[in-house]
């Protein structure tokens, strides 16, 4: 991993695992190639793993690249109601992310809690500096791909009887910031 995306690598994953994570971290953070990948985080998305080992991408931080915004999202509008917990649940469990794993175990104390502080302004850095250092076509169907977890997670609760617009303004917002990081608008 060339060095200014190693350290913007660093301050994400920083933020994205609190102190209190730190065995949990440790445990994550030794497994690097794509066998590794998977087994650590229960991603078999082939295109994502692919990916990650192709640039030196370590599992905590592909945790935190794919599921940041998505927590950032659950939280936009002050609170994580059921159906976004649940959507939240369903799109883990589709990465293969086991609830009962470190990273899914982390994840779950944030819808409790709230994200960090930071979190997303240490997102955006790394993506930034992934964007300088990935090719474009790569950099864009990763981008494509936090995009539709992004959406996923904010159409999940429609408010009052679930009529009307599904994402709120905030959830919105936070999606076309993404989009931006990536290029994709």
């Amino acid at each position: 991993m060339k060095k200014g995306l190693e350290g913007r690598a660093r301050a994400l994953e920083g933020a994205f695992f609190a102190r209190q994570e730190q065995e949990l971290i440790d445990g994550l953070r030794s497994q690097r190639d794509k066998e590794d990948l998977e087994r650590a985080t229960g991603i078999h998305d082939p295109k994502l793993l692919d990916l990650a080992a192709g640039e030196g991408i370590r599992v905590d931080t592909l945790v935190a690249l794919l599921l940041a915004p998505m927590v950032e999202i659950a939280w936009a509008d002050g609170r994580v109601t059921t159906l976004e917990r649940h959507t939240f649940h369903e799109e883990l469990r589709g990465l293969g992310i086991r609830p009962d794993g470190p990273a899914g175990q982390i994840l779950e104390r944030w819808l409790e809690v709230g994200p960090p502080e930071g979190l997303m302004e240490a997102w955006f850095a790394y993506v930034a500096e992934l964007g300088r250092t990935m090719e474009t076509g790569v950099f864009g169907q990763l981008g494509d791909h936090i995009v539709r977890l992004c959406r996923s997670e904010a159409d999940s609760d429609g408010g009052v009887l679930r009529i009307g617009r599904r994402t709120s303004r905030a959830e919105a917002a936070i999606i076309e910031q993404v989009e931006s990081a990536f290029g994709l608008v």
